[in-house]
Order: structure tokens, then sequence, then C-alpha cells
């Protein structure tokens, strides 16, 4: 049987190719993640992923932290419902897991 990389499996009905992220990005994120630059991690993995709408989104509330100096409870709770869409894309790549772990 000969699928391309958009078609389905007809016997497992998975993806016969997804994306890869890379070990690099993982990395990265991880680095963020322990000098405790969360939402920067965010923004990186949401330009990895090529997502303008939450590239946006998360750079909105970058701005507003550092203007005010720490993340209020609101602006926290936008960046976990953000994150949520987040996470949906990431199951997309075969190491989104990973990507998510070092978050």
């Amino acid at each position: 049987m000969n699928y391309n990389t958009a078609e389905l499996c007809k016997d497992c009905k998975m993806p016969v190719n997804k994306q890869m992220l890379g070990n690099n990005l993982v990395r990265e994120v991880a680095h963020l993640t322990n000098i405790n630059y969360h939402t920067e991690a965010r923004l990186l993995i949401a330009n990895a992923i090529g997502d303008r709408r939450l590239v946006n989104a998360y750079k909105k509330i970058q701005r507003e932290h550092k203007r005010i100096g720490h993340l209020p409870r609101e602006l926290g709770l936008e960046r976990s419902l953000l994150d949520r869409q987040l996470e949906r894309k990431l199951r997309q790549y075969d190491d989104g897991d990973k990507v998510l772990g070092a978050l």
C-alpha cells in the first residue's frame, strides 16, 4: 500500500507521516522554563509551529507581564486558555509530547 503524507492509513487510522519539531526546540524550551521564562517558552513554540494567532496572543501577555512586573491572576488564566490551544496543536507532531514535557 502506498499512501501520501496527507492520507490516513486505512488499517491503523493514524497519519502516515507527522512532522517533527526537533530536539533543539525541546532543549530551548526546557532552558527557558528553567530560568523562569515561561511565556517566552510558549512564544518560542508558537513560532515553531507557525501559529500567528498564538504568537500574537503570547506577545500581548508578555508585554503586559513586563509592564506590570508580575503575572496577575487574570493574565495567568488567559495564558492557561492559550496553553490548551497550544497543546492541541502540539499533539499533531510526533515529538509534541517532548515539547510539552519541557514546559
